[in-house]
């Protein structure tokens, strides 16, 4: 089965021959994938051997000339979801142009990265004082008299634990840099853009000094909080911005993951449209919700329970706050088809967040063809709530049309 290709849709099954599922259950390359959820097999009545997409869209280059295509359901979804899923200052709308399939989205991100990353080096790179633990016979800054009462416990007594106070590029923002310059290496790789793999390694070899591996163990989130506190660093101005802006849409959306940098992976490039859609709908109501502003809903610090610290955090997609900072409106994103109403899960999940939070209003946020906007009730704390179908193409259209509503009530 030379050059065969597999094809389905994001969030959609397709039927197998029973020889091609049997195939891939012995594809180390697809187990890959299977085991970072970017695809699931299928046995059922209805499909007794098929498979399964995830919220994620690309390829991968699988055994046998075998290859794997998961495409958007609604054409132009991935171009218009990256472009808003970028910072404002950073967005540059000259990308909605055409893009054939020699000049992806992420390709055109990529070089763009690389473009003020190489501006940005030219003034140096930034640096910060840190501490760093030091062992030697002669002292060197600041006694860690824990760390050499171990040294001398293991009998290396004419040895001292010291911290010098050391000028370190070794910091979050260079370490976000060097996790953008490696998912560019990623994504040029399933392509046949070399200039911009070359490029990259060239940039990469700057960085040896940075070790961004803590990166690759963390949760997407946490991968973005680092990013948006990095981007809200006064530091970071013109073309340092750009470029972490632009790592920020490479790296937060390139799958599956590696455990480790030494791990392998599929020769592959996915983009995640779950994350995509709902960082680009957090930017585009801070656009046109003005003066709201958003955040994440961890990042208040809040929990659910009074008096249980740390195992249930208010963590909803987005809140949005008044000119005052207080919580108006609390919104959860879902990257899935919405057929009636909203599921139980996804009502409860976003009025406990909003009852939490003391909001007055809140709205689960799904994609769709067509605009649309639906009240489903007052909950028993006073929170008006509501679900919506908003347009990837329209977003900003859409968005505020949602807002006006939901305010008006």
């Amino acid at each position: 089965m030379n050059g065969e290709v597999i094809r389905l849709q994001e969030r959609a099954t397709v039927s197998l021959p029973r020889s091609v599922y049997h195939a891939l259950e012995d594809d180390s390359a697809f187990l890959e994938l299977l085991s970072e959820g970017t695809v699931t097999l299928v046995r059922s009545r209805s499909t007794p051997f098929g498979v399964r997409a995830g919220a994620l869209v690309g390829q991968a280059n699988l055994g046998g000339d075998r290859r794997l295509v998961i495409d958007e359901k609604v054409p132009g979804t991935l171009r218009d979801l990256l472009t808003w899923a970028l910072p404002s200052g950073v967005r540059d709308f000259s990308i909605d142009s055409s893009v054939d399939a020699d000049q992806t989205v992420l390709l055109i991100f990529a070089r763009r990265f690389l473009d003020f990353l190489a501006r940005s080096l030219v003034r140096g790179r930034t640096k910060e004082y840190v501490r760093q633990l030091e062992v030697s016979s002669t002292p060197r800054g600041r006694i860690d008299a824990k760390a050499t009462m171990a040294l001398w416990a293991r009998g290396h007594t004419g040895s001292l634990a010291t911290q010098p106070l050391t000028l370190s590029p070794d910091v979050y923002i260079n370490r976000l840099l060097a996790l953008g310059l490696f998912a560019t290496e990623v994504i040029a790789k399933s392509s046949t853009e070399s200039s911009i793999r070359l490029r990259a390694r060239s940039l990469s070899g700057l960085f040896e000094d940075v070790v961004p591996y803590e990166l690759f163990r963390m949760r997407r989130r946490s991968v973005s909080e680092a990013f948006r506190r990095c981007l809200a660093d006064p530091r970071v101005e013109g073309d340092l911005q750009k470029a972490l802006g632009y790592a920020q849409a490479l790296a937060l959306h390139l799958g599956p993951w590696p455990e480790t940098p030494t791990a392998t992976v599929p020769d592959s490039v996915f983009v995640n449209l779950e994350t995509l859609f709902e960082e680009a709908v957090r930017n585009v109501i801070a656009e046109v919700g003005s003066p709201l502003r958003t955040m994440r809903g961890a990042s208040l610090g809040k929990q659910l329970f009074l008096d249980t610290d740390s195992h249930y955090t208010v963590d909803p997609d987005i809140v949005a706050l008044d000119a005052l900072g207080t919580p108006f409106v609390v919104a959860d994103t879902k990257s899935k088809d919405l057929d009636g109403w909203p599921s139980h899960a996804d009502v409860y999940q976003l009025t406990a967040h909003a009852h939490a939070l003391g909001a007055p209003l809140a709205v689960l946020i799904y994609p769709g063809t067509s605009f649309s906007i639906s009240r489903i009730g007052l909950t028993t704390a006073g929170t008006e709530t509501f679900y919506c179908k908003v347009r990837t193409s329209s977003l900003a259209e859409d968005l505020s049309r949602m807002l006006q509503s939901v305010e008006s009530r």
